[in-house]
């Protein structure tokens, strides 16, 4: 049984060749999905043992924050745009356990997220999540559950439809929109004491500082965050 499977997948490679997510090159295992010379090029932050990072900063006087964390520096045309890229939109949601495995084992040794009790994944609206079928960051924050020892709740957290999308709006305006935009179950919530709230990729920090204000409103609960990359 073990040499049919093997001849099955020797094919399958031959006539259906896997491509690297960032820079398409052709990959002879089609179980990977990123090459070995990306795999060593991406732009790693090191922001997880270090306080004050550039995404903690972002965040400074506007939402307290515990700590927050990005495994990669987010360029545009670049390869992680590339690859977060075919995890939203072409169903590759193993680059999300990728990530988060990578990321949760320097999250897992640092004594700055050794206390976080729950993983929350940024929900998408209910419209959109029916029309991609999933949630990019839901293997993501699992994979980071997994190493932090914590439990992955995806049902506490919920996006309301009511607000249109708020690309390219101003941050003024972005603030106030998504801060409308969000729910908890805020009883369930109560029995945990620090959360970490997971997103795919962090710029000006509007809606995961909504979604940090909605569950500190409705809870005595500590945020951190921890995402996939940070523009740079």
């Amino acid at each position: 049984m073990t040499g049919a499977v093997k001849i099955i997948n020797d094919l399958q490679n031959l006539l259906f060749p896997a491509s690297c997510l960032c820079c398409k090159a052709l990959i002879p295992d089609s179980s990977q999905f990123i090459c070995v010379q990306c795999s060593h090029q991406l732009p790693l932050t090191a922001f997880t043992d270090r306080e004050a990072n550039p995404c903690e900063k972002i965040f400074f006087g506007r939402v307290p924050i515990e700590q927050a964390t990005s495994l990669l520096w987010y360029h545009k045309n670049g390869p992680v745009q590339h690859l977060i890229h075919e995890l939203k939109y072409h169903g590759r949601q193993k680059a999300g356990t990728f990530l988060g495995n990578w990321l949760g084992e320097e999250m897992k040794t640092s004594p700055r997220f050794n206390n976080i009790d729950l993983v929350i994944p940024m929900p998408l609206q209910k419209r959109r999540h029916r029309k991609r079928g999933y949630n990019q960051t839901d293997n993501f924050a699992r994979a980071l559950a997994q190493h932090l020892e914590a439990p992955f709740r995806n049902d506490l957290l919920i996006r309301c439809d009511t607000t249109s999308t708020l690309t390219h709006r101003g941050r003024k305006t972005r603030i106030f929109d998504a801060s409308q935009s969000f729910e908890v179950i805020s009883e369930d919530l109560r029995s945990y004491r620090h959360v970490l709230l997971t997103d795919d990729v962090v710029t000006t920090g509007t809606t995961l500082e909504s979604a940090a204000r909605v569950i500190k409103k409705y809870s005595d609960i500590k945020v951190s965050i921890a995402t996939m990359a940070i523009t740079y």
